[in-house]
């Protein structure tokens, strides 16, 4: 499973697509496969007026033009018929409803084979009939399954606002989500997990998927920030002090290596590191990391999360101290020197007083609180950790099944 750019604005929620890796003992197996498909989307797919889901069966190696689909579908946008040249000169077997625009999520999750960093997801389901109820997961169940397999385990639970995250919102037959550096932990969380009446989650239907969630890999370092929903990586200055707008949110002006400005915006949802933004001065080098959005007269850059790289000394000047009685002095105007106010004495020549305060924000790495975090953001507890798929690439016996749903608008 796959999630692909998240600041597309004509996207189901997630932005998700799925591939299933499928061995065939003949060729007829794929014409029993497609037809399987096509009676579970009849039986399953709830068409609302956006949704275009679309499915695609690739047989053999997956070629560079797959490939390509991904790493692009990760940050910036894919025209569908680009897709849907690439599955017509494989002759790819294909389904489509309503407009299809779902083939670019169903191609991109097939090239992304094999995935060099992932993590995995366990994915509970619940009975379809209780999709609009509440889930109902155990709190404390939550918080003892992250203590015990933390840091391996990410994204369970926002402890500042204390708030369970694997649970969905909407009304879908996912029960909860689970994810994990490592499968054992996973499947552990079958048995620590309950819902509030006691059963655990693993008496539920449930799947274990490798995902690209985690890893920032939607975030690409990038010379042009002026194309809008693109998720990008821009390293600059600030132009001058950060500034609070109506409803919390903090804005500042980056400018960057080519002398442009973008207007950068971090969301009061964002918390500590809207509170880190604020503390930042006029010439720190930072490297911000989001999506490029839509604004009043051009576009601004979302922030996800930001990479103090180095901070501009905050010195103070003050006026000199009276060598006769101690008391801090008062300029008599430019170039006149200053005078003490409790004394009289003065000083005919003198400079100020230098004094370097300590920066509270030092070179580091800065995120958002857990809930404002994208399926794609990789957490704290992720960094340093790399993985690698060691699975074989594919075989010309073997066929991959590449599912996306999108909306229709654009």
């Amino acid at each position: 499973m796959i999630r692909l750019n998240p600041n597309i604005p004509f996207k189901t929620r997630g932005n998700g697509a799925v591939a299933l890796r499928l061995y065939l003992r003949d060729e007829n197996s794929i014409v029993l496969i497609k037809s399987i498909i096509e009676e579970t989307l009849e039986k399953y797919l709830l068409l609302s007026g956006k949704t275009s889901p679309a499915v695609v069966i690739h047989r053999g190696t997956v070629g560079s033009s797959y490939r390509y689909v991904y790493l692009k579908a990760l940050h910036d946008i894919v025209l569908s018929s680009v897709a849907k040249e690439i599955v017509k000169k494989n002759d790819d077997l294909v389904i489509m409803v309503n407009k299809g625009r779902g083939i670019i999520g169903a191609v991109a999750a097939i090239g992304a084979y094999p995935l060099v960093n992932f993590t995995y997801e366990l994915i509970v389901y619940r009975e379809f009939q209780d999709r609009s109820r509440m889930r109902g997961i155990d709190k404390n169940s939550v918080l003892e399954f992250d203590r015990i397999h933390r840091p391996e385990t990410f994204g369970n639970y926002d402890f500042k606002h204390r708030r369970v995250l694997i649970t969905p919102h909407g009304p879908d037959p996912v029960l909860v989500g689970v994810r994990s550096c490592n499968l054992e932990e996973l499947l552990s969380a079958l048995k620590v997990i309950r819902v509030i009446d006691g059963k655990s989650i693993g008496e539920f239907e449930w799947i274990i998927f490798r995902t690209n969630q985690g890893t920032d890999a939607h975030l690409k370092r990038s010379k042009d920030n002026s194309k809008s929903y693109k998720a990008v990586s821009i390293v600059g200055w600030l132009k001058e002090k950060p500034r609070i707008i109506k409803g919390g949110h903090v804005v500042f002006n980056l400018v960057t290596p080519r002398s442009t400005v973008i207007t950068c915006v971090s969301y009061r949802e964002t918390g500590r590191l809207r509170n880190v933004l604020r503390l930042l001065k006029p010439g720190d080098e930072i490297e911000v990391k989001g999506g490029i959005k839509p604004w009043t007269g051009g576009v601004n850059l979302n922030v996800e999360k930001v990479r103090v790289l180095r901070s501009q000394k905050h010195v103070l000047l003050l006026n000199p101290l009276c060598p006769k009685c101690g008391k801090r002095m008062k300029s008599r105007g430019r170039g006149k020197g200053f005078k003490c106010p409790a004394c009289g004495f003065s000083l005919d020549l003198s400079s100020k007083e230098v004094r370097q305060l300590e920066r509270i924000v030092m070179p580091g790495l800065f995120m958002s609180d857990p809930l404002a975090y994208r399926h794609l953001t990789k957490p704290v507890r992720l960094y340093g950790r790399r993985f690698k798929d060691r699975h074989r690439l594919m075989v010309m016996s073997s066929i991959l099944i590449g599912y996306g749903e999108e909306s229709q608008d654009i």
